[in-house]
């Protein structure tokens, strides 16, 4: 019985540190697709600047100029539903699945 017990530890700390794993990979595309988003919004201000200093030179009026091109939002790591549904609760876990599409 206590050796049942040590094993069932040990499977749980496996999946912690697998879930741990899954969870730094997801952070780390998300930090990857973060740094993209940021140097896209980068390019598209020197590319806005510039064209607002273009028109300005050509005499054109303030509120004629392009709006500033908007950052898009920070990509949030993938969550693990599954994780949240508790076992034997298959309706919510129906939920989750159908959001999720």
């Amino acid at each position: 019985m206590e050796r049942q017990k040590k094993l069932e530890l040990e499977a749980e700390k496996a999946k912690r540190k697998s879930d741990r794993e899954a969870d730094a990979m997801a952070r780390a595309e998300a930090d990857a697709q973060w740094e993209k988003i940021k140097a896209d919004h980068e390019k598209a201000l020197e590319e806005w600047k510039s064209e607002c200093d273009r028109l300005k030179a050509e005499g054109a009026c303030v509120k004629d100029l392009p709006k500033k091109p908007k950052r898009a939002l920070k990509p949030k790591p993938a969550v693990r539903a599954a994780a949240v549904v508790p076992e034997g609760d298959e309706e919510q876990e129906l939920l989750l699945s159908s959001k999720e599409e």
